[in-house]
């Protein structure tokens, strides 16, 4: 029989307790700055599944491939 384990937390216990809570100044930070990435892998999927390249997508979007492999590492804030 397994035993309870009080000490687990939820996600949202977990950032509670060490980003803020919601609506807070650190919480808003980190929360934008977790879409920026998760934008990041969301174009580099994107990008895979349609067998692009980086220079590729760069070129289809007006940009060049430094700025995609910055976009997909999350060393850049994107701009549209």
């Amino acid at each position: 029989m397994k035993t309870k384990n009080n000490n687990l937390k939820s996600l949202d216990q977990f950032i509670n307790e060490k980003i803020g809570a919601t609506g807070t100044e650190n919480r808003e930070e980190f929360e934008t700055e977790y879409d920026a990435f998760k934008l990041g892998v969301l174009i580099q999927q994107a990008r895979e599944d349609k067998g692009l390249t980086q220079e590729q997508l760069a070129n289809l979007a007006g940009t060049n491939k430094s700025y995609i492999s910055k976009l997909e590492r999350n060393l850049k804030d994107i701009r549209f």
